[in-house]
């Protein structure tokens, strides 16, 4: 899991690093102002947009084990792979993924596991501040992965005849039980 998940967090520093990403913190399309909620059309924007929409694309459908690749600007412009609806009045810098990332002395972080609705599954965030040449704050990037993935990985590992792993956050949480999958979600001091 470790090295799953540095490999994320490589991700996560290629992409904070490329000066496409680096460019985009003006003229990205803000939904902040949306009374209801809009499919996102990056891919037909044009420009700057565009490219980097091409780029989290390309980059997304090369890790099946993806579900999201997105940045957030200061100004709350939002870019997201693969494009989909988003919410009314949508501020990206409201969300857990951009506090987190904000919170963070300029590591790169994940969130706790999260449930989201729309898409009916479990989802971790890896996430990280993009600054520009002077050190400033321009940017948060992320990519999500979801807990379907993790759960399939492992559940390939076998301790034994009959042993087998569960995934905890650090305070606990059960994130990934391949025999009992009630218990996503659960402390395990919960259990009996």
């Amino acid at each position: 899991m470790k090295i799953f998940f540095r490999g994320i967090e490589d991700n996560v520093q290629y992409l904070i690093n490329n000066p496409k990403i680096i460019s985009a913190n003006k003229d990205i399309t803000s939904y902040k102002a949306n009374a209801n909620s809009v499919l996102m059309t990056p891919s037909q924007n044009g420009g700057l947009e565009s490219s980097i929409y091409t780029m989290f694309e390309n980059f997304g459908d090369s890790h099946e084990n993806l579900a999201y690749v997105y940045f957030a600007n200061s100004e709350g412009g939002y870019l997201q792979w693969p494009a989909g609806n988003i919410g009314a009045n949508y501020d990206p810098r409201e969300r857990p993924f951009y506090q987190t990332a904000m919170k963070n002395s300029g590591e790169i972080t994940k969130t706790n596991a999260y449930y989201f609705a729309l898409d009916d599954a479990s989802i971790i965030s890896t996430v990280a501040k993009v600054n520009d040449e002077n050190g400033n704050v321009i940017e948060v990037q992320g990519m999500d992965v979801g807990l379907k993935g993790l759960t399939e990985i492992v559940r390939e590992i076998k301790l034994g005849e009959q042993g087998y792993i569960m995934l905890l956050q650090e305070d606990g949480t059960i994130l990934v039980d391949p025999n009992n999958t009630q218990n996503t979600f659960r402390n395990i001091n919960s259990l009996s």
